[in-house]
């Protein structure tokens, strides 16, 4: 995703040191680790600042994306890690989506939806959230609502969605 992770990542960190609390770019900080084959790393980082503040939400989450970048072995802590997070703050619409996404690749549609259209009830113009409805309800050949979602997020971001679509069909 970034074409030079490295220097993604020092401009992101200097960005967080400066905004601590912002998700887009914890999960951009998450991300670039990730491509560094430095996962492990976020997930040391996440942990010290939810144990630091245990009833922070954003730390939970953080540290539940994180997890959810391990694979198959991460999923479950992702998940009660989210779960956890929104016990702490239900409206934490990344949390829901991160469930989503986790949820489905364990091969939970069902609770993937319902996580996605939490996402959206926190935050109707949640664009990605929209996107990944209309994946999975394709996936599930319910085209009509398939079109439906994402012709919504289509609407609501479309340049994100685009390079979304693009990354998908390449």
């Amino acid at each position: 995703r970034h074409k030079r992770p490295g220097e993604a990542l020092a401009a992101i960190a200097a960005q967080l040191a400066r905004f601590p609390r912002n998700v887009e770019l914890m999960r951009e900080h998450i991300r670039c680790l990730k491509e560094l084959g430095r996962v492990t790393e976020a997930i040391e980082v996440y942990a010290f600042k939810r144990d630091k503040e245990p009833d922070e939400a954003l730390w939970h989450y953080a540290l539940g994306f994180a997890y959810s970048w391990v694979g198959p072995a991460g999923r479950q802590q992702a998940v009660d890690l989210c779960e956890q997070a929104l016990t702490l703050d239900p409206t934490l619409k990344w949390a829901h989506y991160n469930l989503g996404f986790v949820k489905h690749e364990m091969g939970q549609s069902t609770a993937s939806i319902a996580h996605y259209e939490a996402a959206i009830a926190c935050d109707p113009t949640f664009a990605l959230a929209f996107y990944n409805l209309g994946v999975l309800h394709q996936d599930r050949e319910d085209f009509t609502h398939a079109a439906e979602y994402l012709e919504r997020a289509l609407a609501l971001d479309p340049s994100s969605i685009n390079a979304a679509f693009g990354a998908a069909v390449s």
